[in-house]
């Protein structure tokens, strides 16, 4: 199962993390290794930042029923 929602796609800094199988997203630490792949040198904390708005905006999509 992937997104094949554009406009959340567009929405999102990451979304090739997201477009795949939401089983295998993985926990909070496969984020940090996937978001410091690919910014070196971020903190945990700007990985954790991201992360969260990443999930406000998949969140408000599914509210919206989109």
């Amino acid at each position: 199962m992937t997104f094949t929602d554009d406009k959340l796609l567009a929405a999102l800094y990451y979304p090739e993390y997201w477009n795949r199988n939401p089983a295998s997203w993985g926990s909070i630490s496969d984020w940090d290794i996937y978001y410091i792949n690919q910014v070196p040198g971020c903190s945990k904390g700007q990985a954790h930042r991201t992360l969260g708005f990443e999930l406000k905006v998949l969140l408000q999509h599914l509210r919206d029923g989109s």
